[in-house]
């Protein structure tokens, strides 16, 4: 008995002579099985019968057909405008990875592509053979569990949650094996003559009740596929399977056009050779290059900007590089830009950067997180490690080596002087808001780009505006930038910190806090008290520990008071980044909260006073005595 979806086949051997041998032969995914005998006697011989991927079972070309080529035509609007959507037949039989070949498809599945594939071909549409790939999830559901934890009966499927379709392990029309990278389809437009059913199943897991969410059951269905694309539709796939390299391709049909701009409008008669080829490639990628719903990679910097160099459509060409973010920039892509500039124009490039800070920073400059209440800030590379979000980076090798390669010079003072400036300050807009444990724990990646930005105004051949305007800003945020930790600022900014701000020098400013800071007198070792801390409640409790805080005790605070106030109290001294470690006692009612100081508050005082004499000597030695 063979079976194959919904046919069944009897093969008996019943009143046959001695000298009769019967046999068949059947596809391996065809299930099947020997009956029992009832009468008599049987011998089954059974054999692997294996065709090796390399023999060739004769031509398939079959002559196109003129109803098919007149539904494909319609289907893919050949006669207007060209879809862009894939068109799949489902194949009825099974194919593994190392089967699918075009020489190797089974039964009926040979004659249906066969025909289709003279049909699609005659057109100058793609074809292709792929694995389809169902996965589907549903709410389940069962009758219960046993006395013994497990379930009286299987789970049941529901209603379907989720499904989606994927088509991977591309062979193409000469039997290439493309990328293995899947490619998202929609269920309607896949076709076929059987249903896909448990005959297809390769896969299935159940999930029990999680808390959040119920119990799911999921199931994963695999079948071959016969794929015809039009060109533009298998470029697109082709790119939503492998961008780079397509953009690879495109770019040097950009770079055959030449890197001088092409004057007039898309798409023209004049426009011939490379040009017209990319531009007709380009067709059916545009909404992928130009929406923000395809992710964009910084390598797509170099092609897209090669290929935006050579589009006839100065339009098209900004749009084309709207998406890209400058502050992924580094100094290595300089040299593309300045491509870019030589080929649309300084006016062109600096429209572009404009349109670029106008949409803001693609990555947020995420807020920091609070630091615990015993806890200092994070380790000094935690932040200089972190790339700010705010402009090309390092921001003043990206300025030098733009004068370097010749980048507009206009470019890069509005770059410095009036882009990065305002980046700042649009994100010390926010940080004022924050708590003192935030602004604690980015103390230096903000000191660091305030820092960063005086160095690259300093590249500029005409510092001095742009270093004015930063100076005052730092002055004006007192809270981000304390005095005393804004030595490196002094350094980079040179002569300037001398001079500005006009009423109050940064220079004799900060040399100012630190020679306060470094005069006062070392705590004694018997005086506990903890200075420093920017409080931020003024509640009873928390003026309480305030007051033992600021006294010279060296013995914990107790306070028996309910949960919500012990949350509180623990609450802001987190938010004040204070440096004292709080326990429960769950003893008596209500509970206590102890609170205890450091006890290593003499050392710490030590070591940043110690670090105030450092930035001391440095500033001091740069003056001279």
């Amino acid at each position: 008995m063979v079976r194959h979806h919904d046919g069944a086949f009897d093969f008996s051997s019943q009143q046959l002579g001695a000298g009769d041998v019967r046999w068949c032969a059947f596809y391996a995914d065809c299930r099947h099985e020997v009956l029992p005998v009832e009468e008599g006697w049987r011998v089954a011989l059974t054999f692997d019968l294996v065709i090796a991927d390399t023999a060739r079972l004769g031509d398939d070309k079959a002559l196109p057909d003129a109803t098919l080529q007149r539904l494909l035509r319609d289907e893919f609007g050949l006669d207007g405008e060209q879809s862009v959507r894939p068109w799949a037949l489902l194949l009825d039989h099974e194919y593994t990875e190392h089967g699918l070949h075009w020489h190797l498809l089974k039964g009926p599945d040979r004659d249906r592509v066969a025909a289709l594939r003279a049909a699609a071909e005659s057109l100058g549409l793609s074809v292709h053979l792929a694995l389809a790939e169902l996965h589907q999830i549903f709410s389940a559901s069962g009758d219960g569990w046993s006395r013994h934890g497990r379930r009286a009966d299987p789970p049941e499927p529901e209603e379907l949650i989720d499904s989606s379709l994927t088509l991977d392990h591309w062979v193409d029309a000469q039997g290439r094996v493309g990328p293995r990278r899947a490619l998202q389809v929609y269920e309607a437009q896949l076709h076929g003559f059987s249903d896909t059913d448990e005959a297809y199943l390769v896969d299935e897991e159940y999930e029990g009740y999680m808390g959040n969410w119920g119990e799911t059951l999921e199931y994963w269905y695999r079948r071959a596929a016969f794929v015809i694309q039009s060109p533009a539709g298998a470029e697109r796939s082709r790119f939503q399977i492998e961008p780079m390299a397509v953009l690879r391709e495109l770019q040097a049909l950009a770079r055959q056009a030449g890197q001088a701009a092409v004057t007039g409008q898309f798409p023209t008669s004049r426009i011939t050779g490379p040009v017209e080829e990319l531009w007709a490639r380009l067709s059916g990628l545009r909404d992928l290059l130009l929406t923000d719903r395809t992710p964009i990679a910084p390598a797509w910097l170099e092609p897209c900007a090669d290929i935006a160099t050579v589009l006839p459509d100065a339009e098209q060409a900004h749009a084309l590089m709207l998406r890209f973010d400058p502050a992924g920039f580094t100094p290595a892509d300089v040299e593309v830009l300045v491509r870019l500039q030589r080929g649309r124009g300084a006016d062109w490039l600096t429209s572009l950067w404009a349109a670029w800070v106008q949409r803001g920073p693609q990555r947020v400059d995420g807020w920091p997180q609070p630091v615990v209440c015993d806890a200092e800030p994070g380790p000094q590379g935690l932040h200089t490690a972190h790339r700010s979000g705010l402009w090309p980076e390092p921001l003043p090798e990206f300025v030098l080596e733009g004068l370097r390669g010749g980048l507009a010079l206009s470019l890069l003072q509005r770059l410095v002087g009036e882009w990065a400036l305002d980046a700042l300050r649009r994100a010390d807009e926010r940080r004022v808001a924050w708590t003192p444990a935030q602004r604690g724990n980015a103390l230096e990646r903000v000191r660091g780009q305030a820092t960063t930005l005086a160095r690259a105004m300093r590249a500029l051949p005409e510092p001095d505006g742009p270093l004015r305007r930063l100076l005052a800003h730092v002055a004006a945020c007192p809270s981000l930038y304390p005095q005393t930790e804004l030595a490196p600022l002094v350094e980079a900014a040179g002569e300037w910190a001398a001079r500005w701000p006009a009423q109050a020098p940064l220079r004799a400013a900060v040399l100012g806090a630190l020679r306060e800071g470094v005069a006062q007198a070392l705590s004694d070792p018997d005086d506990h008290t903890v200075r420093g801390i920017e409080w931020t409640c003024a509640c009873a409790d928390c003026q309480s520990v305030r007051r033992w805080a600021e006294s010279p005790t060296a013995q914990p605070l107790v306070l028996a008071i309910a949960e919500a106030r012990r949350r509180h109290v623990t609450e802001q001294l987190r938010h004040a980044a204070a440096p004292l470690t709080g326990e429960t006692i769950r003893q008596g009612s209500p509970h206590k909260l102890r609170l205890d100081k450091p006890i290593d508050l003499h050392l710490r005082e030590r070591q940043r006073r110690e670090r105030w004499h450092a930035a001391l000597i440095g500033l001091v030695g740069v003056e001279g005595g």
